[in-house]
């Protein structure tokens, strides 16, 4: 498969210039057993638990992106034509909204570090505006505290005090 292919060796060039391990965090409903896991350690963490212990994340498409975007965390987008027309424009979205660094894996990639570490640091100024206008609907307040808020008027209308 041309994108397992691609994938490895964008993977593997990046860990060779961070001089850290790839870490694959597969969707729960992954069942594959393709060549390209064996190349990478599969965590067994969740991805959330992962996105905060890492430097960079890197991401084709999944709305756990929205963690490493509240964590302020480097990430990179992966483009490919093998992901199919949907996928592209999901992912696009994200990369439009919050500027974020993306490469077409189907492409050849120099990577200079340099230049990368500067594009992930601009892409994290615009975070802040991304969280501010979508991610929290009640101004400063944060989704857990939302839904905390929500549980305990809930319960208090049942007549629990909490």
């Amino acid at each position: 498969n041309f994108f397992y292919d691609n994938l490895k060796v964008f993977l593997l060039e990046i860990s060779e210039l961070y001089q850290m391990p790839v870490k694959i965090c597969k969707h729960p409903k992954n069942e594959s057993n393709h060549p390209f896991y064996k190349t990478f350690e599969i965590s067994k963490n969740s991805t959330d638990k992962e996105i905060y212990g890492s430097k960079i994340v890197i991401f084709t498409l999944s709305s756990a992106i929205l963690n490493a975007v509240l964590l302020k965390k480097s990430i990179i987008n992966l483009r490919s034509s093998y992901l199919g027309d949907y996928l592209s424009n999901i992912g696009r979205q994200y990369v439009q909204q919050l500027g974020l660094v993306s490469f077409d894996i189907d492409s050849v990639n120099r990577l200079d570090k340099n230049e990368l570490d500067n594009k992930l640091k601009e892409s994290i100024k615009n975070y802040s505006t991304y969280i501010n206008k979508k991610l929290l609907a009640d101004g400063n307040i944060s989704p857990n505290q939302k839904i905390a808020s929500i549980l305990e008027q809930e319960f208090y209308n049942l007549g629990f005090n909490l």
